[in-house]
């Protein structure tokens, strides 16, 4: 029995000091109990000199340590490249319209999100890698919870900013932590959304265009003339005029009297524009009647001293007026809103009798009075298979074999020009037009009566009575009559022209549709926060960097709780061993079991590291343990 106690305490001698090898095999960890009392922080703190001799074999691959950090902070600024982007995208561009409901404010939101999580990473182990420097000297432990509280939350890095000014790069870790919850609503403030035209690229518009008769249009020009008297041949209530003209104010009085009729009588009058335009026009009408209507000082109207008083006899004074209808081409910038086509004049350009197109084209007249030819406008610059044209170069535009050039005289001067620049109306259509005008449209007049009023009768032509205007006829009436009707000719002459090369073909001008919609303005001054954040996060990263490169003494621990377990407040066993870094503390702390006991004695208790020899010398101790039960 001696014998088998005596076996059993060597044994546990045995034991012991196999585990204890086993231990010390781990780069002599110490993994003995802490010391549970604090020493007093005005103490000295005792220093290890380097031990004679020893060499640091651990690398300190610093970047490697930071690599996570570094990663996430590469991942933020790709993701700030792609917020500025995105917005410049779509800056002055509609507003996006995306599957889910999702729109560029949710996207822009989700990734400000990640840049302030992948920034507060590398923020976070800043501040916590700087409490190890700051424990350098002496201070107190609750410095290390306020470290570890300011790199978890705002209000930690609040406090953090009174406790531990003296941390450069703590206090800055803490400061952006703090701004980086304004990262989310700068980056929403840069999108602006604004009400703004765009192009709708689904929808074409077009106008119709007019190349080739009946395809020009028309213009009115009336013209206000003087003569040498006011009033001609005037008895009590008649007015004429040298053509042979008049109307009266007597009860079936004959007004308006309207008379196709170039006025020879009145030509001195003629100002140059409308004399040029008389001369090639179609056909020139003249509109006499009575008004009350008061006439301005710059119109030239008959009116007679003694005719100012209206009763129900219709008295009143004389308007007239003479209307030159002539060919032209009208450029316009056209567009479309809320349905209502608005047109705006840009040039007009007269079209007169191209005399030289068939030479010596004057001598056929044809019977109705229009001559055999063509009215024909220039259009200049002129567009010829995507290049301009002007006057000068007109006859070098590209021959091709479907293109023929036809000659026109400008301004007293001949030139050759392709009829992709001409407009034209045939001498047909003009001399039908003429007949229809001078015939049925501007010939007749119309009969006042007592009985009806201030109405008059025209009989079958109605359309007289506009003329008329209540006995309120004016220039200004007149003028705008006349052009109501050349504006009706020359939209229905727009629909109906042709191709100058092709009469089947109908053309048209493209134009584009726009539509009042959303978009977005990218306000970029508001990224400048989260950029300068970026920015001031990768510095404080590479500092912190450097500071670890010089300081080489001092692991890379950064938010790691191994440190305080393995470095506690107990003195270190073996000096000559280096501090080891936060992989091997990983590593040791992996093959390793503890206990926390509470009570008294609190603190882990029973550390042992785990491997193979010592489960297998375990095993063996049980075995021992069963064969000295036995003896």
């Amino acid at each position: 029995m001696a014998r088998g106690k005596n076996s059993k305490s060597e044994y546990e001698t045995l034991e012991q000091d196999i585990i204890t090898a086993e231990t010390n095999t781990y780069q002599d960890i110490n993994l003995g109990l802490c010391d549970s009392g604090i020493k007093d922080p005005r103490e000295p703190i005792e220093q290890y000199p380097p031990p004679v001799g020893s060499v640091d074999t651990r690398c300190h691959h610093v970047f490697r340590s930071w690599h996570w950090e570094i990663w996430s902070l590469l991942v933020a600024l790709g993701l700030m490249v792609v917020t500025y982007c995105i917005l410049s995208w779509y800056n002055g561009q509609r507003v996006p319209e995306w599957s889910f409901s999702i729109n560029l404010n949710t996207l822009i939101a989700l990734i400000s999100t990640i840049i302030r999580a992948m920034m507060l990473v590398s923020v976070a182990e800043i501040i916590s890698q700087t409490k190890w420097d700051w424990f350098s000297r002496s201070r107190p432990l609750s410095h290390m919870k306020n470290f570890d509280e300011a790199s978890r939350s705002i209000s930690g890095s609040l406090g953090l900013l009174f406790v531990a000014p003296g941390s450069i790069l703590g206090v800055l870790g803490a400061l952006i932590t703090i701004l980086s919850v304004g990262i989310g609503p700068f980056t929403q403030q840069a999108i602006k959304t604004i009400p703004c035209i765009q192009t709708h690229r689904e929808l074409e518009a077009s106008l119709p265009l007019a190349h080739f008769a009946p395809g020009m249009g028309t213009y009115s020009q009336i013209a206000g003339t003087t003569w040498d008297s006011r009033y001609y041949q005037v008895t009590a209530d008649n007015y004429s005029l040298p053509n042979g003209m008049w109307v009266n104010t007597d009860d079936n009085a004959q007004y308006p009297n309207i008379r196709p009729d170039y006025p020879h009588w009145a030509k001195s009058a003629f100002t140059p524009e409308f004399l040029a335009g008389s001369l090639s026009s179609i056909t020139n009408v003249t509109v006499l009647s009575v008004t009350m209507a008061t006439q301005s000082k710059d119109e030239r109207v008959f009116t007679h001293p003694d005719s100012e008083r209206d009763s129900q006899g219709g008295q009143g004074g004389p308007v007239a007026a003479l209307c030159s209808v002539y060919v032209c081409l009208k450029n316009y910038n056209a567009s479309i809103e809320k349905g209502i086509l608005s047109e705006n004049i840009v040039s007009t350009e007269p079209a007169p009798l191209n005399w030289v197109e068939y030479g010596r084209a004057p001598r056929f007249i044809d019977p109705s009075g229009v001559p055999r030819l063509n009215y024909t406008a220039l259009q200049r610059p002129c567009l010829v298979d995507g290049q301009w044209f002007d006057i000068s170069n007109m006859s070098s535009a590209p021959k091709t074999p479907n293109r023929t050039f036809t000659p026109i005289t400008v301004e007293g001067t001949n030139y050759t020009v392709p009829n992709d620049c001409l407009y034209k109306m045939g001498w047909i259509y003009a001399s039908a037009l003429q007949i229809f005008m001078e015939q049925d449209l501007f010939n007749g007049n119309c009969t006042f009566r007592e009985s009806l009023g201030q109405s008059i009768s025209c009989n079958s032509r109605w359309w007289l009575v506009s003329l008329y205007n209540d006995k309120k006829a004016s220039f200004e009436t007149l003028s705008t009559a006349f052009d109501q009707f050349a504006t009706a000719v020359t939209n229905k002459l727009r629909t109906s022209g042709s191709s100058i090369y092709d009469w089947n073909i109908h053309e048209t001008v493209q134009g584009t549709v726009e539509e009042v919609t959303m978009c977005t303005q990218f306000q970029w001054q508001w990224l400048l926060m989260p950029t300068i954040l970026i920015a001031a996060t990768t510095a404080i990263l590479v500092a912190t960097i450097l500071q670890n490169v010089r300081n080489r003494e001092q692991p890379v621990w950064k938010s790691s709780l191994l440190p305080l377990l393995y470095y506690g407040f107990a003195q270190r066993i073996d000096p000559s061993k280096p501090v080891m870094g936060l992989s091997e503390l990983n590593q040791a702390a992996a093959n390793a079991k503890a206990v926390f006991r509470n009570g008294a004695e609190a603190g882990f208790v029973g550390a042992y590291p785990i491997s193979e020899n010592v489960e297998r010398q375990k095993r063996r101790n049980m075995d021992v343990d069963s064969l000295l039960e036995e003896k």
